[in-house]
């Protein structure tokens, strides 16, 4: 009968009894003095934890944490932290210099990243960008923007909700010196604050006239051109009310309004004398 403690404790096939055995011994098996990583073993430590074993371990850095048995036979864990921080820093270099040999930065030295003056300029990004201008790179295994990786790479992780603002609103930028973090509201109103927001000659309308899709060239459009001209017609000349001007052109009756009105439409001529 082979037990079900087999593929845990014991490398060879025997009975349940022996098995359990194994179990028991293998629960009882001292660490103390032994070395796993980084981590060097003291001595058991009593944890109100039935049925788990906890040791008090020395990191070479010197911190001292408690550590689960299994967790230090079966390698899962090794260290107290640290070695996890440097895996973090060197990838933080290696993104680093990935990002600094995809700009362009005035008098940028041969070696190192010791830039002097040019620490203040714009650091323009050179490699591909998305649809709308953003550079995009891979980190950890997705795409995110390139600024939001120099952020990380010179300060550390971003915490969930905050977004990577530029003070000097080049979108191309990858200086760290002009990167700051805040949330949509704080990225709207540094917008609103510098005069930067679609408003007025700088809305798009007005801007860009020939990408908009007005009147019957917008496919949600249920009356064209003429038939607003029927509409203004009808409701100032003929009196009619917007609900039977409505039911006849089978739109609503705030539509209907909102023509006469000059609400809507108001790039087509309402020559009230066309019938």
């Amino acid at each position: 009968m082979v037990g079900k403690y087999q593929k845990k404790y014991c490398s060879q096939k025997c009975s349940q009894k022996d098995t359990q055995e194994h179990a028991a011994k293998a629960r009882r098996l001292n660490l103390a003095g032994r070395i796993f990583g980084l981590l060097r073993v003291i001595a058991p430590v009593l944890m109100h934890k039935p049925g788990k074993t906890y040791w008090q371990c020395v990191c070479q850095c010197g911190k001292e944490v408690a550590v689960r048995g299994t967790s230090l036979t079966k390698n899962v864990t090794q260290s107290c932290g640290c070695l996890r921080k440097n895996k973090i820093m060197e990838e933080r270099l290696l993104l680093i210099e990935r990002l600094i040999r995809r700009v362009s930065i005035r008098n940028k030295p041969k070696k190192g990243l010791r830039l002097g003056r040019a620490a203040n300029d714009c650091w323009e990004w050179m490699g591909p960008v998305s649809k709308v201008g953003r550079p995009k790179v891979l980190y950890r295994g997705r795409h995110i923007s390139a600024a939001r990786a120099s952020y990380i790479a010179f300060n550390g992780d971003i915490s969930q909700g905050l977004f990577v603002c530029h003070s000097c609103d080049n979108p191309k930028c990858l200086n760290p010196r002009h990167l700051w973090l805040g949330t949509a509201a704080d990225n709207s109103a540094d917008m609103v604050k510098k005069g930067r927001q679609a408003r007025g000659e700088r809305n798009g309308a007005k801007i860009h006239p020939d990408r908009l899709k007005r009147g019957s060239l917008n496919p949600q459009s249920k009356i064209n051109e003429s038939n607003v001209k029927d509409i203004i017609n009808l409701y100032t000349i003929d009196k009619l009310s917007s609900t039977i001007i409505a039911k006849r052109f089978k739109i609503s009756s705030s539509t209907v309004l909102s023509v006469v009105n000059k609400k809507t439409w108001r790039h087509v001529k309402k020559d009230i004398s066309d019938i």
